[in-house]
């Protein structure tokens, strides 16, 4: 598992407990408390200060645990609700790859964080199962709030006796999970079970390398039974100094320098001193921060010496992390030697964190005090955190910035982004108003960078988006970016910006492929499958249905994201599934999805609005009453004017047209039809084009589609045009010219699933398939389709849609076993079906059957 922060944070995810060290005690005594607790109660609680011991006891007891234990350590950023609760998840999914009962979780999306949505998927997946999941999460204080908000917030308040939670951290954890462990026996375990007893002081201590052991006796009245610091001693292998009236911080960090530092290699002594700047250690970064090529073998050769060094197991590589109290104490020895070692420690930290971890090279910058650099870090890498998941924390991250870095003009519009993207655009334009009055007439290099970046978030003008796309992009091909994951994040949202300005949809197509096949080569499956399920939408839109669909199977069953990446995001996958099923006149199947689309969203989204219009579309062809009424408070919410780039107005005209004319108004549905000036939104044009065709005025609708211009090439403009010119030339006599452009038009419509096109056409449109039918085509199946009359009423309305289906093909030119093949039947079942058509019509051959459905 990789990628804890979508598109930005390269670090494994921790989903194991610590390696067991060398020299550590087991404790029976500690672990069963923790077994009885697990069993009895939904939550345990186990809270101590650092240095109680409380990751090992737990790791031990999950180690002996019989049942399903999913393990999650918590970072310094999960304190985000949506965040924590994708945290949840792919711990689960982590326990679930190597646990086959449980592929009912597995099948739960991480990055859809919607809480109903997620909470009942977890909940019937949990419940399926015959014993509970117990799930620990450690460093739990690190969440703050956030633990009782959101998923975890759910999961914890839910109940469940099919999921256990074990909670383990800090000061204040247990105040925060009083409402659930208040009264309730044994739920809490603390610092007074954690405590060694006198018996196992003793143990730890004569558990060393032959050199003789303090006194056991007196090293438990000082240390009050504190393992670390029964281990310091231990370690060090003398009783040391009882402090004297010393505070135990100030005695502690006098014991390590004097005592546990005495016998240590010099450079493992360093490199410890200069690491404990860092929560968590990779081999690189320990390189980077000490200039040590050897950095590995000496974490190594401290983890083996039993020393305060824990070690997970991050998938490619191992992930360290020195005790919070031993690392905490040697910061303060740091101090006292050297008053300037913990500041270029931060400093290399971050260097090196810059290119895959933002938010760790911006706490180092932090510690480090340079608020220049953390601006640096911000507007370089800002893109790829505002697309994915951590929005509100890089704005807390500028809100805290010192004045008067907190007013730089670039970092005003970056907060105006991320209030656009949690869906504030009132708070988004005051943020880019007061960019742009703080930048003036001569903006500073940072700003005009972020400049064009910001205003693919926040432009409404096509036109101005569109320049903006394409300068962003220039910059893309003319610098060589040293930031791959920035680029796959620029790449997508160049691709976004195409998708609302509409006016070059292949390279909104190829932007967003790059973009998803460099996520891939990254390892950021999140970015990925996000560019996936827009690039799905947009394929779509563009009438590439055949390739729209072949990416929604390669998404399979992943959700829609509902994340807060953008105001307007969200839905891609359900509405492109709804379009693709409009065109191909599977009326059931648009209605479900669109409805599903409208059920998932946010008020302020774009896609939402797509919904909705195409909801209308759908329903006017199903005569679906309930989906009719959906469609129209969803067409009443639309946004007046332009919004995001969508000339909304125009698709509120065309979606009541198309109601209308289903309501039998149609001299009305004509009317708005004939207004319609647009000749650059193609799916208004195509409906509109219909309209007036159906009317008899041919000629005119084929005008309409001509006026496309750059999207004449769009599979349904194209399809709609060929149809409609072979329909005018076959009115002008031309009937060879007609039955040219009426093979084209069956030819895209077959391959890219347009039967709603030919399906359900006006009398002239049924009568040219019939004519092209009997001239010869390699597509019979959608012509004949095509030319039958679906509004017939009489004994053709009382046939099942199996045997309307068999009595389109026997419009064509097929053998009995040629049209069983098509439909997938036996010889056997379609003589059944065949014989059932002739009964209801009252004939007696094929010929006088399809003669009957005319």
């Amino acid at each position: 598992m990789t990628n804890t922060v979508p598109g930005l944070d390269a670090r494994p995810l921790r989903h194991a407990p610590p390696r067991r060290r060398p020299h550590t005690l087991q404790r029976p005594r500690v672990e069963d408390a923790i077994e009885r607790s697990v069993h009895a109660n939904r939550i345990t609680v186990v809270c101590a200060p650092s240095g109680f011991g409380k990751t090992s006891a737990v790791g031990g007891w999950s180690a002996q645990h019989p049942g399903r234990v999913a393990w999650l350590s918590l970072g310094s950023w999960d304190d985000e609700p949506a965040r924590l609760g994708g945290r949840v998840v792919r711990a689960l999914h982590a326990l679930a790859a190597s646990e086959p009962r449980l592929g009912a979780v597995a099948g739960v999306d991480p990055a859809e964080i919607d809480k109903p949505v997620v909470f009942d998927a977890l909940q019937d997946a949990l419940d399926a199962l015959d014993e509970p999941v117990h799930l620990v999460i450690d460093d739990a204080h690190r969440a703050g709030d956030a633990l009782a908000e959101g998923l975890l917030g759910a999961l914890i308040a839910s109940g469940s006796e099919r999921l256990r939670l074990i909670f383990v951290g800090t000061g204040g954890l247990d105040a925060r999970l009083s409402r659930w462990i208040a009264g309730v026996p044994d739920a809490l375990i603390g610092d007074d079970r954690l405590a060694f007893d006198a018996d196992e002081v003793a143990r730890v201590l004569t558990d060393g390398d032959g050199r003789e052991a303090p006194d056991a006796q007196a090293v438990f009245a000082s240390t009050r039974g504190w393992p670390i610091a029964v281990q310091f001693i231990r370690f060090a292998g003398r009783a040391g100094r009882d402090g004297d009236g010393m505070g135990v911080e100030a005695f502690l960090r006098d014991y390590v320098r004097d005592n546990v530092f005495r016998d240590l290699p010099d450079e493992l002594r360093q490199l410890i001193l200069e690491t404990a700047v860092c929560k968590e250690l990779t081999v690189p970064l320990a390189e980077a921060v000490t200039g040590r090529a050897d950095a590995g073998a000496l974490l190594s050769r401290a983890l083996r010496m039993g020393l305060f060094l824990d070690a997970f197991d991050g998938g490619e590589a191992t992930i360290y992390r020195w005790h919070p109290l031993f690392a905490r104490l040697c910061r303060a020895i740091s101090d006292e030697e050297d008053p300037g070692r913990n500041e270029r420690s931060h400093r290399a930290a971050a260097r090196h964190l810059e290119q895959d971890d933002a938010f760790a090279a911006i706490f180092h910058w932090r510690l480090a005090d340079d608020p220049r650099a953390i601006v640096r870090v911000i507007t370089e890498r800002w893109v790829r955190i505002v697309i994915g998941a951590d929005a509100a924390a890089l704005d807390r991250i500028c809100a805290a910035l010192p004045a008067p870095h907190q007013n730089d003009p670039a970092i005003l519009l970056v907060r105006a982004c991320v209030h656009d993207v949690l869906g504030a655009p009132h708070a988004a334009r005051t943020f880019l108003a007061q960019a742009v009055a703080v930048a003036g007439d001569e903006p500073d290099q940072a700003f005009a960078l972020t400049l064009p970046r910001a205003q693919l978030f926040l432009l409404d003008d096509r036109a101005a988006l569109a320049t903006a796309a394409e300068h962003v992009h220039a910059g893309l091909v003319a610098h060589a970016h040293p930031d791959r994951r920035g680029r796959a994040a620029l790449l997508f949202l160049v691709g976004w910006a195409g998708m609302r300005h509409r006016l070059t949809p292949r390279k909104t197509i190829d932007h967003l492929r790059t973009a998803a096949r460099e996520a891939d080569a990254l390892g950021d499956d999140v970015l990925a499958a996000r560019a996936r399920r827009l690039l799905a939408f947009v394929l779509a839109w563009a009438g590439a249905l055949r390739d729209a669909r072949g990416v929604l199977e390669e998404l399979g069953e992943a959700a829609d994201d509902t994340r807060p990446w953008l105001a307007s995001g969200g839905g891609a996958v359900t509405v492109a599934a709804g379009m693709i099923a409009y065109w191909a006149d599977d009326h059931e199947a648009a209605v479900r999805d669109l409805r599903r689309a409208l059920a998932g969203e946010r008020a302020a989204s774009s896609f939402r609005g797509v919904a909705g219009v195409m909801l209308a579309l759908a329903a006017a062809r199903s005569g679906d009453d309930v989906a009719t009424a959906r469609a129209v408070l969803e067409l009443d919410a639309l946004p007046g004017g332009d919004r995001q780039g969508v000339s909304w107005g125009a698709f509120r005209a065309m979606a009541d047209a198309a109601l209308a004319d289903a309501e039998g108004r149609a001299s009305e549905a004509l009317a708005i039809a004939r207004s319609h000036r647009s000749g650059d939104l193609p799916l208004v044009s195509v409906v509109f084009a219909e309209l007036i065709r159906r009317s008899g005025d041919a000629p005119r609708a084929l005008e309409m589609l001509r006026s496309l211009g750059p999207y004449r090439e769009v599979s349904y403009v194209r399809c709609a045009t060929l149809l409609t010119a072979a329909l005018v030339h076959a009115e002008r006599g031309a009937h060879r010219l007609a039955h040219e452009y009426g093979e084209q038009a069956l030819e895209i419509g077959t391959r890219e699933g347009l039967a709603r096109l030919f399906v359900g056409a006006e009398p002239a449109m049924r009568d040219l398939l019939r004519a092209h039918l009997a001239r010869g085509t390699d597509y019979e199946d959608l012509a004949a389709r095509g030319a039958r009359d679906v509004s017939a009423s009489g004994p053709v309305a009382t046939l099942s849609p199996r045997e309307r289906a068999v009595l389109d093909l026997l419009g064509t030119s097929r053998s009995a076993s040629e049209i069983a093949d098509a439909l997938q039947l036996s010889v056997n079942t379609l003589k059944t079906h065949t014989r059932s058509i002739y009964r209801k019509l009252g004939v007696n051959s094929r010929r006088e059957a399809v003669r009957a459905a005319r």
